[in-house]
């Protein structure tokens, strides 16, 4: 099959055309970047980086050491507080929507948009294997896509 050298031209052109697009935005992001380094003829050289100093750093390490969220004092009224069971009262559309929810992803999204996530569970577990000397740690590991997997 023979393509004309036209069409060869124009899909030639057009993609010289698309490229010359990206390489001036690339050259607008780079240059609008807040880098302020003059170079020797005092024109602004866009290839330095602008790195923080090391108090800077030693100023967010300090901040690091934070905890990111203060968890607040449990309140025995919240929904999920201690993993107790929660209801709710949901109108009639409400309702449909999380039989759906439950049937196409297999978790009641309604009651877990309510429940927070900085709850409060109670520890069940027997008194000698609980052990003090640890520090306290909260960690939450999220899996977005397992509702779609249950597809």
């Amino acid at each position: 099959m023979k393509i004309r050298w036209s069409k060869k031209v124009a899909v030639l052109a057009k993609v010289c055309f698309l490229f010359s697009l990206l390489w001036l935005f690339y050259l607008l992001i780079v240059r609008s970047s807040s880098s302020s380094h003059p170079d020797k003829d005092g024109q602004q050289d866009i290839l330095v980086r602008d790195l923080p100093s090391v108090e800077e750093v030693e100023e967010d390490s300090e901040s690091l050491l934070r905890p990111v969220y203060e968890k607040q004092p449990p309140d025995s009224n919240a929904p999920g507080e201690y993993g107790r069971a929660t209801r709710l009262t949901l109108s009639p559309e409400e309702k449909k929507e999380e039989e759906a929810s439950i049937e196409r992803y297999a978790i009641n999204i309604f009651i877990s948009d309510k429940i927070s996530l900085h709850r409060h569970i109670q520890d069940n577990r027997m008194h000698e294997y609980v052990c003090h000397t640890l520090p306290h740690t909260d960690g939450h590991i999220t899996h977005p896509i397992s509702a779609l997997e249950t597809t």
